[in-house]
């Protein structure tokens, strides 16, 4: 019987590098860089977490093609205004607020709590 500590373990930031280099599926990748700029920002690693905002978008923007709107833009946006704001750029994040509101706002119920930060940080 093995000691259930003796397994090796790695850390969740290892899992999304690992999902980010082999992401193909750009709705994942997203996901992934989003949920690693959240775990930097809250790890007040702004650059790194500005950097991984960035390329979501990117990839969003790519993914979005001809559609007016993209939930994974307005998330991307939404992102990227709280790391803007956190970096005292206040003017950039409200464009990025508003950004994001207005993807959100089109394609997510209408209390959709992203949609309803997104509309509460615009407001500031």
């Amino acid at each position: 019987h093995r000691d259930l500590h003796s397994f090796p373990t790695r850390r969740s930031s290892d899992l999304l590098d690992a999902a980010i280099a082999s992401g193909k599926n750009p709705y994942w990748k997203v996901r992934a860089l989003l949920t690693r700029a959240e775990v930097n920002l809250m790890d007040n690693k702004l650059e790194t977490a500005q950097a991984d905002a960035k390329q979501a978008l990117s990839l969003a923007q790519h993914a979005q093609g001809t559609n007016p709107f993209s939930n994974r833009m307005g998330l991307a946006w939404l992102m990227l205004g709280r790391i803007m704001s956190k970096q005292g750029n206040n003017a950039e994040a409200s464009g990025a607020f508003q950004a994001a509101v207005n993807n959100l706002s089109n394609t997510v119920d209408a209390n959709h709590p992203q949609l309803l930060l997104a509309q509460q940080l615009a407001a500031k």
